[in-house]
């Protein structure tokens, strides 16, 4: 129980650094500095797996039946999965966009960043709310 309540926590930790560096990272191209947008693709790959790391060990260690922590931690990150599915796909068509309308690409590819690294935050914080509570985890 320790060990699982202590990996989780450093987890989420790294969980929310990462993911603010890289939503970070991916706003910097859009304010003109075009040299980071390799850094910023090799860090969205990582932050992806790393997201989907968290989702896997909440769903092995959360309880499920805790109606106050473990459901709506199971619940988002639910929900996560089925978000990723949809802002890979919007990102993936971001390209074809980018050449048909230059205007709307941009805050288009902002709210996928934001939506897209916004879930990770929100897995990681609700984690680390409810890491004192016993019930919350199995």
């Amino acid at each position: 129980m320790i060990e699982s309540k202590s990996i989780i926590k450093y987890y989420s930790f790294i969980v929310l650094i990462i993911n603010i560096l890289t939503f970070l990272f991916n706003l910097l191209p859009f304010l003109g500095l075009i040299t980071i947008k390799i850094a910023a693709s090799i860090l969205f790959i990582v932050t992806f797996f790393i997201n989907f790391c968290l989702i896997i060990l909440n769903f092995k260690l959360v309880n499920r039946k805790d109606p106050k922590g473990g459901r709506w931690i199971k619940n988002v990150c639910w929900i996560t999965i089925f978000v990723y599915f949809f802002a890979i796909f919007f990102l993936g068509v971001s390209p074809f966009l980018y050449s048909f309308l230059n205007i709307f690409n941009i805050p288009y590819l902002i709210l996928a960043y934001s939506i897209f690294f916004g879930m990770g935050i929100l897995i990681g914080i609700l984690d680390l709310l409810n890491l004192n509570r016993s019930e919350a985890w199995l």
